[in-house]
Order: C-alpha cells, then sequence, then structure tokens
C-alpha cells in the first residue's frame, strides 16, 4: 500500500545548521499534518538566498534515498533499484493531551515533588519561592493514581504531541526509586490504546521550542548591538528525568536559566545514535541534532557514554562528556569529607550526588559546568 502524507517547509520561526553554509538559517520540509521533519538538517532549503542559496528538495531526498534489494528470483545477478513511491515512516500513535493535562495535579500527593520542596524550600525556595512548582509544570510532570500518587513523565516532542508517559514511584523521604513502582501509560491503559505505536522521545524535548525562541531574540538582539557571536544554548542530557528537574532548579537558582536546557534519556540506553536514526524524523536522537550536547552519564557509565558520544559528534554542533561522577568516584574526593555526605555508591545517578551536596550545604555549581 502506498502512504502519501503532504510535506511544506516547516512554517514556525524553527531553524537548523545549513549543511551548505553552516550557518544556523536552514529549514526544513515537514509533514503538514504533524509537522515533523522529512529529514532535520538535511532536507530543506537556506533562508540566506543571496549567500549559500542551498536546497534539497524531498523529491530528491526520497529519490537518493530508495531501498536497495537483491532480485529474489535471480540472487546471483547484480544489484537492482527498488523505487516505491517514498520512503515515509507512519507516525506514532499519540496520548490525547486531555490525558496528560488532568494529571497535571495533586502535587502534594506526589512524592517525588514533596522531596523537591524538602530539598529546596528552604534554599532556593526562599529566594526564588515556587521554583519547584514552576519547574515541574514547566516540564509537564503528572501524578499517576497509581502507587499512591507517583510521578509522570510524560514524553513531550518538540512538535507538541505526547509519545507517552513514563510513570515512576519515589520515596517522599529519600527522593530514590521504589522497586517495583514503574510502568508506562500506555501500558496501563492498554485497553483504550489496542494498536499502539510507540515512539518515545526525550524528557523535556517540547522546552526545545521555546529555547529556540529565546534564542533567536537574543541573537537579534546581539546583532543589533554589533556583536557577531551568536548566541547557543546547550543541552545538558542525562540519563534520569529527575536529574533534569534538579539541574534546571539549580540553573535557576544562580540566575542561569536558558543558558543550558536539561533533558533526559530514560536510562543509559537512551542514548544510543546511529546513522539510520537521523533519516527518520520520528526518532528520539532528532532533536539533538545541530545543538551542542552535553552528556552527565550516571557512576560507571562514562566508557559507554564516551562511545556514544563519538557516534554523534557527526549530527551535532558540539558534544561534550562529563567526567565529575568519575572524579568524585576517586578517594581523593572521599578521603576528606563526611562519607555519608559525598561518597558515591554503586548505581548511584548524577542526582544522587547534586542531592547529597545540596543536604550538606555545599556549592553545586561545579559539578554541573566541570567537563
Amino acid at each position: 500500500m502506498i502512504y502519501r502524507r503532504p510535506i511544506q517547509l516547516d512554517p514556525t520561526s524553527r531553524k537548523t545548521i545549513c549543511p551548505n553554509c553552516g550557518k544556523k538559517r536552514f529549514v526544513d520540509y515537514v509533514y503538514s499534518d504533524d509537522k515533523t521533519p522529512v529529514a532535520s538538517g538535511t532536507c530543506g532549503k537556506c533562508d540566506r538566498a543571496d549567500h549559500c542559496g542551498y536546497h534539497y528538495p524531498p523529491k530528491d531526498y526520497f529519490r537518493d534515498h530508495d531501498f536497495r534489494c537483491l532480485s529474489r528470483r535471480h540472487p546471483y545477478l547484480r544489484q537492482r533499484v527498488l523505487r516505491p513511491t517514498s520512503l515515509i515512516p507512519k507516525p506514532p500513535t499519540f496520548i490525547p493531551k486531555e490525558i496528560v493535562f488532568a494529571s497535571m495535579t495533586n502535587y502534594h500527593r506526589n512524592p517525588l515533588v514533596r522531596f523537591l520542596h524538602t530539598l529546596f524550600d528552604s534554599n532556593a525556595g526562599q529566594e526564588i519561592p515556587g521554583i519547584v512548582e514552576s519547574t515541574v509544570t514547566k516540564y509537564g510532570v503528572g501524578t499517576s493514581t497509581r502507587y499512591s500518587g507517583s510521578s509522570v513523565f510524560w514524553q513531550h516532542d518538540i512538535y507538541g504531541n505526547f509519545r507517552t508517559g513514563q510513570i515512576i514511584g519515589y520515596d517522599s523521604d529519600t527522593g530514590k526509586r521504589v522497586k517495583g513502582q514503574q510502568n508506562y501509560v500506555h501500558s496501563v491503559m492498554a485497553d483504550r490504546f489496542t494498536d499502539f505505536k510507540l515512539r518515545q522521545c526525550y524528557f523535556g524535548s517540547h522546552l526545545l521550542r521555546i529555547s529556540d525562541k529565546e534564542r533567536d531574540a537574543k541573537n537579534e538582539l546581539r546583532r543589533e548591538l554589533g556583536i557577531t557571536e551568536e548566541f547557543e544554548p546547550a543541552i545538558w542530557l542525562f540519563e534520569s528525568p529527575k536529574a533534569a528537574l534538579i539541574a534546571d532548579i539549580a540553573l535557576t537558582w544562580g540566575g542561569m536559566q536558558g543558558a543550558y536546557l536539561p533533558m533526559a534519556t530514560f536510562g543509559c540506553a537512551g542514548l544510543n545514535p546511529k546513522a539510520e536514526c537521523f533519516l527518520d524524523p520520528y526518532d528520539k536522537h532528532q532533536a539533538l541534532r545541530g545543538r551542542t550536547v552535553i552528556l552527565f552519564p550516571d557512576n560507571g557509565k562514562y566508557d559507554e557514554w564516551k562511545s556514544k558520544a563519538d557516534q554523534l559528534r557527526p549530527y551535532c554542533q558540539e558534544v561534550t562528556i562529563s567526567s565529575v561522577m568519575e572524579e568524585w568516584h576517586r578517594p581523593t574526593h572521599t578521603s576528606a569529607i563526611t562519607p555519608t555526605t559525598h561518597t558515591i555508591e554503586p548505581g548511584d545517578g548524577f542526582d544522587d550526588l547534586i542531592i547529597r551536596h545540596v543536604q550538606a550545604h555545599q556549592p553545586i555549581w561545579h559539578l554541573l559546568t566541570s567537563f
């Protein structure tokens, strides 16, 4: 069956790096129904018509990316080209927004939100009232009816769609996960979503559109002031969505909101960049394309993420990996400090290190800016 969808140039202000001139003036071709790119940073048009004019239309992109296979009847013959009308992947299933918005309440019952209040209300909350509530609202954290009000980390993509939600139960006293309290919204509601097509995205992906608009406004002002160097906020990519929330609170507390955007992969395996990922408009890695990315692996995952960083570099503007967890795991860091405060334990996440510093009234900024 032939599957066709209308395509147009992205009508929003979002732009990526032009593959020809290297400027962030490339407008992607997108599918008209859900505004996902055909191939972000590849299939599109540079809006610098007088200085660049690069244009790679969809018909040329699909022509250049046809499937190739051997003849089944005569496998010994030379390879031939099969030319389908288009190689357009079908979109994933999306969670209705009314379900999502209905969950964004009852934070007084949410153990993770209660823990964040305990952690930050006496410091950051004194300087910036409501900092915890505003952060969980911005990231779209929901409260589930399962596991006594567990957190729902909605996977809200850059185009405004909700792919699914990860349900995780936490202990309100320690902030740690509760074993056995984990599920996905599409699984819990399987009777409603009988033919669910899951394509996950990174936690916080939806904030990229807001970040891009703020960046464009700042760069416009910089150009008016004669500043040629453009401002480009970096993505802070953590494994845990809890770490992304805590990092964002730290940024706001430190007056650096907007300079970086914390996001999360939902685990070490959530970062697995391959060439085919960047040909699929629905792949979660598309959110990283053409951007500056700083990776924050959890304890013991540095080498694995270092290898993944090497795979990611050809598609990003810049990729850096933090070695803070490895540094703090060394005896030189724990010998002169109270072990219960700063010792890195097996399985610790980056958020655990930040939490121990906050609880010990120690500065945390160096943990997030040492690469």
